[in-house]
């Protein structure tokens, strides 16, 4: 879908050179659900373990709050929530519910005076990655 989102997007000139702009990304439905879609497949700890605060953690071994169970709620994302499925995000009509799984994989990023001042350019590189990267391997 993703493809073929971006080959009518090139034909219909809404991306306007071969390097797609940040504002034209923002424009391409399908390419935006699998940047809300994307957080929810991120592993819990990193495998080879790390030292917090002179303690060491296991790899693996989750701390504070798991964006991974909480990306992975039915009650939130519906009985398929543990498959990467982008298209869950145009195909929901219930506007609290879309909100509700939007600020939910927005966790990633924190909320209010401490959300990630990053964000905005994580979405950039997404909107560019998969776009650049389909034309590629086309």
């Amino acid at each position: 879908m993703l493809q073929q989102e971006v080959d009518d997007a090139i034909a219909a000139r809404k991306i306007s050179s071969a390097i797609i702009r940040s504002t034209e990304g923002k424009e391409l439905p399908y390419l935006q659900a699998i940047a809300s879609g994307v957080w929810t497949v991120l592993e819990a700890g990193t495998p080879e373990g790390d030292v917090i605060h002179g303690t060491f953690v296991p790899g693996g071994t989750p701390i504070g709050s798991s964006p991974f169970s909480i990306h992975h709620s039915k009650k939130t994302f519906g009985e398929d929530a543990s498959n990467f499925r982008p298209e869950r995000w145009l195909e929901e009509t219930d506007a609290d519910r879309l909100a509700l799984m939007t600020s939910t994989v927005d966790i990633v990023f924190h909320y209010g005076k401490y959300q990630c001042l990053g964000k905005p350019v994580a979405f950039m590189e997404f909107n560019k990655l998969f776009v650049e990267a389909s034309n590629c391997l086309q």
